[in-house]
């Protein structure tokens, strides 16, 4: 979660009141997320949520692997991969489709797209849970 923004230049000087509270903002409102994500109760919640996507049985694998890499924009390559580590880890769920796709982004050169695939594993598991 980005909590911040940049403070443009140029036409304003901003003064140092402004700018400690603009700092002081941030810091309250990084506060509140934090003490978010680390109650308890909210990560009961969204483990349960998960959880419960990721039991959905994949009944059309292939399909499935197609429906949702063209939905996240992943490489022809990368589908063919999703799809090949899918059935070697013999989970057939969509949490299976998660994982394949998690295990392809370990397998990438290229440390931003490894990045960026990894970031869409949690919605692919979604995608998949829906079709």
């Amino acid at each position: 979660m980005h909590l911040g923004e940049r403070l443009d230049e140029g036409v304003v000087t901003w003064s140092g009141n402004t700018l400690d509270k603009t700092l002081a903002l941030i810091t309250a409102k990084t506060t509140d997320v934090v003490t978010t994500f680390l109650d308890p109760g909210y990560v009961e919640r969204a483990i349960r949520e998960i959880e419960k996507d990721a039991g959905h049985r994949v009944e059309d694998p292939q399909e499935t692997i197609r429906t949702v890499s063209q939905r996240l924009r992943f490489t022809d390559a990368q589908q063919a991969g999703i799809l090949n580590h899918f059935i070697r880890g013999g989970d057939v769920t969509a949490g299976g489709v998660m994982h394949a796709v998690t295990s392809v982004a370990q397998t990438l050169e290229d440390a931003d797209a490894a990045h960026e695939m990894e970031s869409l594993a949690l919605r692919s598991l979604e995608l998949a849970a829906a079709l």
